[in-house]
């Protein structure tokens, strides 16, 4: 320790007495995460300061008044398609004086007006007195961050009510007749995001630097609102947005719950309203979830679409970020992915939280003033974010959608196609607390469609509460396994098997193996057709032989079912190969199986042992494939096994 508290410091002398911006760059020569900022009058005399702000210079995307690097980077990370700000109950304010008003948001920074947070009283267990915000993180910045995360923004708006939790009062909202002002405020913001630079508000945007337009297309109008209070004041927006922007969608509110007495009043209302979407929020505990896969497979597909703006999983006794929560919000979502033809959007909340200035949990993620910690929500949603695909595949097991119901072992399952990449995906949670193997099976593919370049990504835990920390930020993250290449033989089908470790896993598989094109039909693989089965196991080191014949691990089992006809023919190799392992799979005495003892290693020649149950008929033939991108796999008799080198 030295002997001086400072480590770094500027002089500035003031020149001017009018109101002037000062800027000086500070260079410290060491790092303290609990720094504060000094300022001492070294001169007589009286300094008026009005504005000041303390700010890295290397900030986002390298903008003055601009956001920490990395918070902001992490968002982007998650590729999201839609960006809500500036978020619920801030947006209602404890009352309507302290509501969010984004025309105090934009401008020069230094004329944006203090206000005071709205959760500043709100909970008795953690109050925090200090709590306001400068504006400083005002609407253009919101618009810009959108923009740059390539998402679409929503912002919302105060309906003329405040928050409804507080204030019980008539008297403590707008009265219907007097929300011109609210109204108008709605009609600018659209202005200020999508006008002409001649406009009022677009020459607003402009002169902060962005005069191309943001492009919005939706906005919030009210919050967690409820009661007939918030349709009839709902209604005139609607009207006048309608007749001034018919391109603007709406998005209107059913309320705090996810169920009950509200919602079941104001989705109807929505419908009369006509709004274009309908705001759903779900802070709900493990049991609602796991209930909730079907959730929208009947909802009316004629009304407003879903937007299920405010969801986590908060745990009952456990109201915090663990893995648990984290795999059941991924359950969830299989059911918002295979519905989205009515769930039209969905947002995670709340995105970030201090850990030393909180008072709700969970989030999504956590930091200081150093560093941030993505949870395993993070990387549930990160899995999603970009995995989203293009049009929804029909997936079902036993004739139904997998979605966590009666005999489905708490598995919940979606597919997906991208067809701008061309990527089939698949998405399955194991909310139950044992393995499980999977098996994946395409059908309708058509004679010129091709799989290839396999992958699965697994994001996993043995410990269900385990989440990461600011000392532990790696401790939970997604693992995805080698590619799988193969050369140019012609494959009939590709089946997909993946074992779910114990403590239940979110599996994303991605691309699952490949289907090479020669117009071979999809059919059974049997003896009296001329087939081999081959199941090639990629299992990690020291991974454990179970006993029905699986080798059950988290990498996953593929099998390839390979016509013979259609494959080369080594009469003299397999002569007197014998054994089984099909009576432990509960596979037909008339089908061929191979049971893998082996593993493979991506990219890399490798051995494998195969146990070959076939008739006599087929002894006399045998297959030389290509395993490997560019490498031959040859084919040597050991005994009563067959080795592929």
């Amino acid at each position: 320790m030295g002997e001086h508290q400072a480590f770094a410091t500027q002089s500035l002398a003031i020149d001017s007495k009018e109101w002037k911006k000062y800027q000086i760059i500070l260079k410290p020569g060491a790092t303290n995460p609990k720094a504060v900022l000094r300022i001492f009058l070294t001169s007589k005399g009286t300094v008026d300061l009005e504005h000041i702000s303390l700010f890295p210079v290397d900030t986002w995307k390298g903008h003055e008044n601009g956001l920490r690097k990395d918070l902001a980077q992490a968002l982007a990370d998650i590729h999201p398609g839609v960006f809500r700000f500036p978020g619920g109950c801030i947006v209602e304010g404890t009352d309507l004086a302290t509501r969010y008003d984004w025309k105090k948001s934009v401008g020069p920074v230094e004329n944006r007006p203090l206000n005071e947070n709205r959760w500043q009283y709100t909970f008795t267990h953690r109050f925090f007195p200090d709590y306001y915000q400068s504006y400083g993180l005002g609407f253009y910045e919101y618009f810009l961050l959108s923009e740059e995360m390539g998402a679409a923004p929503l912002p919302i708006l105060n309906c003329g009510l405040s928050c409804q939790y507080q204030n019980s009062d008539p008297k403590a909202h707008v009265a219907v007749c007097d929300l011109d002002s609210y109204i108008q405020d709605a009609l600018d913001l659209i202005e200020f995001a999508n006008g002409d630079i001649n406009t009022t508000w677009g020459k607003v945007r402009a002169d902060m630097g962005h005069p191309a337009p943001f492009n919005l297309e939706f906005i919030g109008i009210g919050n967690e609102q409820w009661g007939e209070e918030y349709p009839e004041r709902l209604e005139p927006f609607i009207k006048a947005i309608r007749k001034v922007h018919p391109e603007i969608k709406i998005v209107g509110s059913s309320g705090p719950n996810s169920e009950g007495k509200d919602f079941d009043y104001l989705w109807p209302e929505m419908k009369r309203l006509k709004a274009d979407l309908v705001d759903e929020h779900f802070y709900r505990p493990e049991s609602w979830f796991l209930a909730q896969g079907a959730r929208y497979d009947n909802y009316d597909r004629k009304g407003p679409k879903v937007f299920a703006g405010e969801y986590a999983c908060h745990g009952k006794g456990k109201k915090w970020n663990h893995f648990n929560a984290a795999l059941l919000e991924a359950a969830f979502m299989t059911g918002l992915e295979r519905n989205a033809d009515i769930v039209h959007m969905a947002t995670y909340a709340p995105l970030f939280a201090h850990v030393e200035g909180w008072q709700w949990r969970p989030d999504m993620i956590w930091f200081d003033n150093l560093n941030l910690v993505r949870t395993v929500s993070y990387y549930v949603q990160q899995l999603y974010g970009p995995h989203k695909g293009t049009n929804v595949l029909s997936l079902t097991m036993d004739k139904k959608p997998v979605a966590g119901t009666e005999g489905q072992n708490g598995l919940f399952a979606r597919a997906v196609y991208d067809k701008d990449k061309k990527e089939i995906i698949v998405k399955v949670a194991n909310t139950s607390d044992k393995a499980q193997p999977l098996s994946l099976k395409f059908e309708g593919l058509k004679k010129q469609d091709v799989l290839f370049d396999g992958r699965c990504i697994k994001l996993c835990s043995a410990d269900p509460n385990k989440d990461n920390t600011i000392e532990q930020p790696s401790a939970v993250q997604p693992q995805e396994t080698p590619r799988l290449h193969r050369g140019e033989e012609q494959v009939a089908q590709l089946l997909l098997r993946v074992s779910v470790p114990v403590g239940g896993a979110a599996e994303l598989v991605h691309l699952l193996g490949q289907l090479v094109q020669g117009g071979l039909p999809v059919r059974p693989v049997k003896a009296g057709l001329g087939g081999l089965a081959l199941e090639l196991v990629r299992a990690p080191e020291g991974g454990q032989r179970a006993g029905d014949g699986v080798h059950r691990v988290g990498g996953g089992l593929l099998a390839l079912f390979l016509p013979l006809e259609r494959l080369p023919v080594h009469e003299d190799l397999l002569a007197g190969v014998s054994g089984s392992g099909s009576e432990n799979m509960g596979v037909a005495e008339d089908e061929l199986f191979a049971d893998v003892i082996g593993h493979i290693v991506g990219g890399e020649a490798a051995r494998i042992l195969l146990n070959v149950d076939v008739e006599e008929d087929l002894h006399e033939h045998v297959a030389q494939l290509l395993a490997h991108e560019g490498g031959i796999v040859a084919v040597e008799r050991l005994g009563g096994l067959v080795g592929l080198l």
